[in-house]
């Protein structure tokens, strides 16, 4: 027998002695999770009404927001219009140029097309001429 023992037994060990120790921390994480729970949290409204001071002042904060709210809407709705004019303005220039723009690039083109077609005709005329004089030669 020999009294000093084979390392890949002890590695055996240690790793068994790890494993062990991972499944034990996650046990005690999730009884922990478990026993640590938030409870929920339930809203009750008492019957007990508000009183006419804190009424009156809640019917006072809601006058003026609304009073707010009305006045923002007025400004807003008279503001509109003219908005709506600056735009459209803006919109209908934006519209002109880009249209006078693809008017000028087609006539530009069609000015090129004419100039081309010209002097197709040029040579056709210039052959029919030769062929005439070929055709007049015996």
């Amino acid at each position: 027998m020999n009294p000093t023992p084979e390392p890949n037994s002890f590695l055996q060990l240690w790793l068994a002695v790890g494993f062990i120790a991972v499944v034990i921390s996650n046990i005690v994480l999730v009884v922990n999770g478990l026993l640590n729970r938030k409870q929920k949290r339930e809203v009750s409204f008492s019957e007990t009404p508000a009183s006419k001071a804190e009424f009156d002042k809640h019917v006072e904060w809601n006058r003026r927001e609304h009073e707010s709210l009305h006045g923002r809407i007025t400004n807003v709705a008279s503001e509109c219009p003219a908005r709506m004019d600056g735009l459209n303005r803006d919109w209908n220039k934006t519209l002109d140029d880009k249209i006078t723009r693809l008017i000028s690039a087609d006539n530009a083109g069609r000015e090129k097309l004419h100039d081309r077609i010209n002097e197709v005709l040029e040579a056709v005329s210039e052959l029919r001429g030769r062929m005439d004089e070929i055709r007049k030669t015996p």
